[in-house]
């Protein structure tokens, strides 16, 4: 296994939980409920199909919804808060290794917002990301896990490749945006990430279900890394410049999230 030469400095940034303001939510709400992504869009109408009725007023039903919620919301609020606030200086450091870089310490912290909505979106440049208010601590300690992972993956993507503009982080086509969810599962299955879910973390099905010759698309990321991690104890420096330069090779192969 590799030795990181990281030291626990801590600087790492503290998750903070807030409740979303509510131009967020509705503007998130607009975008999944009308985006091209049918994988996001039916998310949201199957969880809420009164949308199917096409004269309902966003605002008004955000705003009834919260009405009914905001104290049960406060209430998840303060359990996420105390729950994660007990292994969070375990996992940052952990992620720092395997992944190997520090935190960045400006910001300070990073927001996780509490949303009705049913898809995660995040927001890399002023670190933040949105959680559900009503669920179990364990799945929105994999949700902030997730999230997290990201913004360190991508602080470490521009590291190793300055030239790429950082707009095409996001983009859902692009080939930056479909190797970082491809790969953020399998960092956080590393054995060196504190197991603090009961379940292996998991990306979006298609790459387990979509091939690129005999292999499935994770299969195929899944072990090159653990032979070049585990095996050739390589750091994730040598690991990401492989899988970078084989998305790009593979592409068509790889945009499969519909």
């Amino acid at each position: 296994m590799v030795i990181s030469v990281l030291k626990n400095n801590n600087k790492c940034p503290k998750v903070v939980f807030e409740l979303v303001p509510m131009d967020r939510e509705r503007r998130m709400f607009k975008h999944f409920l009308q985006t091209d992504i049918s994988y996001f869009r039916d998310a949201f109408y199957n969880a809420y199909p009164e949308f199917n009725n096409k004269d309902i007023n966003l605002e008004d039903w955000l705003k009834q919804k919260w009405f009914e919620n905001k104290k049960k919301a406060l209430e998840s609020k303060k359990v996420y808060e105390e729950n994660w606030q007990k292994q969070e200086s375990e996992f940052m450091f952990a992620l720092s290794q395997v992944i190997n870089t520090e935190w960045f310490d400006n910001p300070s912290e990073i927001k996780a917002y509490l949303s009705f909505c049913v898809v995660y979106p995040r927001f890399l440049e002023e670190k933040s990301f949105f959680v559900h208010w009503n669920s179990n601590f364990s799945r929105i300690c994999g949700t902030v896990m997730h999230e997290l992972t990201h913004f360190l993956y991508f602080k470490k993507f521009k590291e190793l490749f300055p030239g790429v503009s950082e707009d095409q982080y996001n983009g859902h086509s692009d080939i930056r945006w479909i190797l970082s969810e491809i790969l953020v599962s399998i960092i956080l299955n590393d054995a060196r990430i504190p197991k603090l879910v009961s379940n292996e973390h998991k990306s979006y099905n298609a790459f387990y279900e979509h091939k690129i010759g005999k292999k499935t698309i994770m299969q195929t990321f899944e072990d090159k890394y653990k032979t070049m991690i585990t095996k050739q104890n390589k750091q994730f420096d040598e690991y990401l410049t492989w899988a970078y330069t084989y998305a790009k090779k593979h592409k068509k192969e790889l945009d499969v999230v519909r």
